[in-house]
């Protein structure tokens, strides 16, 4: 149908969570402009197959079982969707009331290929933690490159809120199956940007991102991350320093020795809990060089691991 939309949200054991947003789906301030919702089940044990196939929103909603695992998973979704434009949405990123209208205005007189993306921060009910305001600025949504700007390059692009025509993403091959874990968006906005498609960036396009992140469970992630790296990187040779791979101190090396004696299981509680201090002053640059330390850290870390498990 022309100039609507079907949001397709791939999910893994996060029902709850899942149902409030799918709500918000259904509460959209446009409605003329909801054509279905899809929601790709990536494997869960948790009931969410059957609790989304009973819910009733008032909107046409389809539940699926995924047939890849991992960011792949939401290709199930882009081929059975029948709306001209697909809004991807992560199963904890709760949509404001007019993110589809934002996501819309900021394409109407758009004559180029494109994809809109949009802002994702923390609910406004949540305290937000000094390591939580770092990840929105460096992290989760990148704030610190977007101010100002109208356009992201492809690392900008970000499937937790983000909508492109359907037969353009088709044409792309959607995300690549062999990434598990990381680094699939960057790879499918580079592959985007490679046949001239461009990133808007519409800010006021607003979903809530229902999740508390501490930095241990942060520093798991970034080791997590690097295995996606490794394939970007095998998968792209000529894009290195996108994944860190031009700059990976060796183990050996002064630098490395230094960051391994610097962070370890000992001095981490006591390095998180000074650049907490140091926020708290005010002192934003020196908290998050402590916290981008102890990340990179962890991320290169992963990245040799999975290095030498490829060979």
């Amino acid at each position: 149908m022309s100039g609507r939309y079907t949001v397709v949200i791939p999910t893994l054991n996060r029902r709850e969570t899942l149902l409030r947003v799918l709500r918000a789906v259904a509460a959209q301030d446009a409605p003329d402009l909801l054509e279905s919702v899809i929601v790709v089940d990536d494997h869960s044990t948790d009931g969410t197959f059957e609790a989304v196939g009973e819910l009733d929103l008032g909107v046409p909603l389809q539940v699926m079982k995924s047939r890849n695992r991992g960011p792949s998973s939401r290709n199930t979704g882009f081929q059975a969707a029948r709306g001209e434009y697909i809004l991807m949405l992560d199963d904890d990123c709760e949509p404001a009331p007019n993110l589809l209208r934002e996501h819309h205005r900021r394409r109407r007189g758009v004559d180029f290929p494109h994809c809109v993306r949009g802002m994702v921060t923390w609910p406004l009910d949540v305290p937000e933690t000094p390591f939580m305001r770092f990840i929105d600025r460096y992290y989760q949504c990148g704030i610190e490159d977007l101010v100002g700007k109208d356009e992201v390059g492809f690392r900008g692009f970000m499937s937790g809120n983000l909508s492109i025509h359907r037969e353009l993403l088709l044409a792309h091959g959607g995300f690549d199956t062999g990434f598990v874990y990381g680094f699939a968006d960057t790879d499918l906005g580079l592959r985007l940007a490679r046949g001239g498609v461009r990133i808007l960036y519409a800010p006021d396009a607003v979903a809530y991102h229902h999740r508390s992140p501490t930095l241990a469970g942060y520093c798991d992630r970034q080791e997590r991350m690097a295995r996606g790296a490794v394939i970007f990187a095998r998968k792209h040779p000529e894009h290195l320093d996108v994944v860190g791979l031009d700059r990976l101190p060796g183990t050996r090396s002064l630098r490395g020795i230094a960051k391994a004696v610097l962070v370890n299981r000992l001095t981490k509680p006591g390095l998180a809990a000074i650049a907490s201090a140091f926020d708290r002053l005010g002192l934003t640059r020196l908290s998050a060089a402590i916290y981008f330390q102890i990340l990179a850290h962890h991320y290169h870390a992963g990245l040799r691991r999975a290095l030498a498990d490829g060979g």
